[in-house]
């Protein structure tokens, strides 16, 4: 049997109790400087907010600058395009250069026919239309090769079922192929298109050939074929002719 041991003591009474003090469970911190918790918690959320009808205006001053500025640039394409038509039947600047270098060939036109040279010249440009041409002709003879398999494969469905009737329960190849032969129409469209467009640049290029042969020639060629002349000297000094070039 254990040992019990008792301890008892008198219970005071409440006058006879010390206080109890205060603890402290927190301590008491200073907020920091929200700037220098910029980095951490980022700008303030109502900092940008404005009024509804400061941000409408806003708006509203947007789109019209953004219309005004691409009005004024219409304006100024259109001018330029003007410009430049009206410049292109004058000969200018070409011409302004030929007076001021009667002997011999102007800046630009050297500068043309080298880089026509750079890029391959006629041949070069004539090789790439024949390319352009044989990959065109090589589009269609594909499509026309994928049309007539759907044909055939259609042809052969429709005897199929001519001939076994009930028995013959395969899908119809029309409803088989309706994508496929959709599909194939848009591609006839697009290279249609593409063949027009084609045949527009293969005019231009027609056309403007046998100057782009002239630029492949050589320096002394092209001034064989260009004709000079020293009375254009007393137009170069001409007041009139500075003030253009400038």
């Amino acid at each position: 049997m254990g040992v019990f041991y008792s301890y008892l003591e008198n219970v005071p009474t409440a006058d006879k109790l010390k206080p109890i003090d205060a603890a402290t469970v927190v301590e008491a911190l200073a907020l920091p400087d929200l700037a220098s918790m910029k980095e951490v918690i980022g700008s303030p959320w109502f900092m940008t907010l404005v009024p509804f009808a400061v941000h409408q205006a806003a708006s509203i001053y947007t789109e019209k600058r953004d219309n005004f500025v691409k009005d004024e640039t219409a304006k100024l394409q259109e001018a330029t395009a003007i410009l430049n038509n009206i410049l292109s039947t004058m000969n200018l600047p070409g011409a302004i250069d030929a007076i001021e270098q009667p002997a011999g060939l102007p800046t630009t036109l050297l500068k043309r026919s080298e880089e026509v040279k750079n890029q391959g010249g006629a041949r070069s440009l004539n090789d790439m239309m024949n390319t352009v041409a044989g990959l065109s002709a090589n589009d269609f003879a594909l499509l026309e090769e994928a049309l007539q398999i759907l044909d055939r494969e259609a042809a052969e469905d429709t005897e199929m079922r001519n001939q076994f009737h009930e028995r013959w329960t395969r899908t119809q190849s029309k409803d088989l192929t309706t994508n496929l032969r959709e599909t194939a129409k848009t591609y006839r469209e697009k290279l249609n298109k593409a063949k027009l467009s084609d045949q527009l640049v293969k005019t231009k290029v027609e056309k403007f050939f046998p100057y782009i042969e002239a630029l492949c020639a050589s320096k002394s060629e092209l001034e064989a074929s260009i004709p000079a002349s020293t009375k254009m000297t007393t137009i170069a000094s001409d007041p009139r002719v500075k003030g253009l070039r400038t």
